[in-house]
């Protein structure tokens, strides 16, 4: 991605989306602005999600050399895995201090934050797994298009992981039930290794 100023520029742009985000969330925090922290604690989580799908989709499906990683002495497994933590570092490493803070200030709202965006960027980061589909990195802009299904998915999961995270924050029991449909949401969509494989193979002819 360094090679390429104009990718690193767009991916540049959304993580910082995070930084207001994470901002508001801890000034409201140190001012014990309590009824603003669930829906700030929601958003962070939504958006947490949407900055690990998007670099998510490059490092799975606009990497820069798949033949070569297909034919390594590695198991697919562990390619997968390394890639999704490539994803996940830099949203790690914006929102690790964010959360931190957080936790120490209104401990609830912090850890349902913490959790919230764990679930959200590991989320995103699956389906970008099931439904990888292999682009040149220069059509990042149009990769929504391009994978309707998905980008409808990580919505749609995303929406209900920040439901529960707000819900959560705010002490509300029900938290429960975004929870759950997001999880149900999930399973639903759970591709095993073969049905990718023969998904990436139809996509390539």
């Amino acid at each position: 991605m360094s090679r390429d100023a104009a990718l690193m520029s767009q991916v540049m742009l959304r993580v910082l989306y995070l930084l207001p985000l994470g901002f508001l969330l801890v000034r409201n925090a140190g001012d014990h602005s309590l009824f603003a922290l669930p829906g700030g604690a929601a958003a962070l989580t939504f958006v947490a999600g949407q900055v690990a799908a998007s670099l998510a989709w490059i490092t799975v499906s606009a990497e820069d050399a798949p033949d070569l990683i297909a034919c390594a002495p590695t198991p697919i497994a562990t390619a997968r895995r390394a890639k999704l933590t490539a994803a996940f570092i830099p949203v790690a490493a914006l929102l690790t201090p964010i959360l931190a803070i957080l936790i120490v200030l209104e401990p609830g709202v912090g850890l349902a934050a913490t959790v919230g965006c764990m679930a959200a960027t590991l989320a995103n980061g699956l389906i970008n797994i099931w439904y990888q589909r292999p682009a040149k990195r220069s059509e990042f802009r149009r990769r929504r298009g391009s994978s309707w299904f998905s980008t409808l998915a990580e919505v749609g999961v995303g929406v209900s992981i920040a439901g529960a995270t707000g819900l959560a924050a705010a002490g509300q029991a029900w938290s429960a039930i975004p929870a759950l449909a997001a999880i149900l949401l999930l399973l639903a969509m759970r591709r095993t290794d073969a049905q990718i494989a023969q998904a990436l193979r139809v996509a390539a002819r």
